[in-house]
């Protein structure tokens, strides 16, 4: 967070993606795997586009990969880092 606010003082065009599958779910699947209960991979992911808009910079969710190119190409454009929350299943 501190380097966010960092590049949204320096007015920097940063995307920032950020891919969200929910915790750590390789970790879970390898747990899952070897019969062992998950414990401590299923997080609480705060909403991404807002805490960068609490920052002052934009922030935008998808959960569609294929839409990455062109938010990646609007936030170098932009007067001020983009977070691109990318929502996993």
């Amino acid at each position: 967070m501190q380097e966010l606010a960092t590049a949204v003082d320096l007015g920097l065009p940063l995307p920032v993606v950020v891919v969200d599958n929910g915790g750590y779910r390789e970790i879970r699947d390898q747990q899952e795997r070897r019969g062992i209960p998950p414990v401590g991979v299923d997080l609480r992911v705060p909403d991404l586009a807002a805490l960068a808009g609490a920052f002052g910079a934009h922030g935008v969710r998808t959960s569609d990969p294929g839409a990455l190119t062109a938010l990646v190409a609007d936030a170098l454009s932009a007067d001020r880092p983009t977070v691109i929350h990318l929502e996993m299943e």
